[in-house]
């Protein structure tokens, strides 16, 4: 998933529309996809709350918080030498 604002992996639950929101140029069936295969995977726990309309929370499992600060990291570190790696494809 692409960086959306500078929100920490430990806010607790969100709802899929916050989701959405926070990841600029992702599509709702491929956020639907991809919290799927997250939950299946272990790293998403997904609660349904019995309400009008339905209200849906996702929230890291401890296994999704053991990867996301070296997935963070990496992130910055990609952020950080874009340009480089940028230019090594344009040569």
């Amino acid at each position: 998933m692409v960086r959306a604002g500078h929100r920490s992996h430990g806010d607790g639950p969100q709802r899929f529309g916050a989701l959405l929101r926070r990841l600029e140029g992702v599509s709702p069936k491929v956020l639907t996809n991809t919290l799927r295969r997250l939950e299946e995977k272990g790293f998403v726990d997904r609660t349904v709350y019995p309400a009008v309309p339905l209200h849906v929370e996702y929230a890291l499992t401890a296994l999704g918080h053991s990867v996301a600060e070296p997935l963070t990291q990496l992130r910055d570190w990609v952020e950080n030498h874009l340009d480089e790696i940028q230019g090594l494809h344009a040569s």
